[in-house]
């Protein structure tokens, strides 16, 4: 009997509603953030492993596009190239490969890049004759 109970006025005020909710569920609202936080943060770190996969295949794309087409053109006409240039195309050629067997087979341009290094493997073994001999002529005794 004399037992005071406090209640509080029920005036349908959305603060009043979600004090009373928050109360009520207060430990399953910390549950969901933070499982919210951990969802975040683990589309933070598959974005930012995608961008830095990303950025490492164009490295290596520019790396082989570079060894493949401007240090083969710029050696090509020295005598006896044909072996560094073999070496230079054997090297890169399997990098753009790597690029095409790792999921990047729709790229257009890989494939361009990949089918012109493959010409160019060909035209090393085929035509030697873009290669001067690298044996200095013998000079004649007058």
């Amino acid at each position: 009997m004399g037992v005071v109970y406090l209640a509080e006025r029920d005036d349908g005020t959305a603060y009043y509603r979600c004090r009373k909710f928050v109360r009520r569920h207060r430990w399953r609202l910390v549950t969901a953030l933070v499982a919210g936080v951990a969802a975040l943060g683990a589309a933070f770190t598959i974005w930012s492993e995608g961008r830095r996969a990303e950025l490492r295949f164009n490295d290596v794309r520019s790396l082989a596009h570079s060894v493949i087409f401007e240090l083969h053109d710029a050696i090509q006409d020295l005598p006896g190239s044909t072996a560094a240039r073999k070496l230079l195309v054997d090297r890169a050629l399997p990098y753009l490969r790597k690029l095409e067997s790792a999921g990047q087979a729709e790229d257009v341009e890989l494939q361009l890049d990949l089918a012109t290094a493959e010409g160019r493997r060909a035209g090393v073994r085929t035509r030697p004759r873009h290669s001067l001999p690298s044996r200095p002529r013998r000079q004649l005794d007058l």
